[in-house]
């Protein structure tokens, strides 16, 4: 899950915040989504999508492994680049 406060456009910075103390990144594909949709059908899928780029998943691997999911580790603010 990522919500929209962890988007940073190009130039912009990353902000860490003081929780982790090990942050990984990695260079992910991204789809972008063109419009709300919810319940859609795979056939129907293609009609969703916007484009495609690329991106920067920062990944907080301490807090990662402590939490046991993966929400505050990859969804913090300023982590997707």
């Amino acid at each position: 899950m990522k919500p929209y406060t962890a988007v940073v456009g190009p130039g912009e910075d990353v902000v860490l915040p003081k929780f982790p103390t090990h942050v990984t990144f990695e260079a992910e594909l991204c789809v972008v989504i063109g419009q709300p949709c919810s319940e859609v059908e795979p056939d129907d899928a293609k009609d969703f999508i916007f484009g495609f780029t690329c991106g920067n998943d920062l990944t907080a691997k301490d807090v990662q492994n402590a939490d046991g999911q993966w929400t505050r580790a990859k969804g913090f603010d300023t982590s997707s680049p």
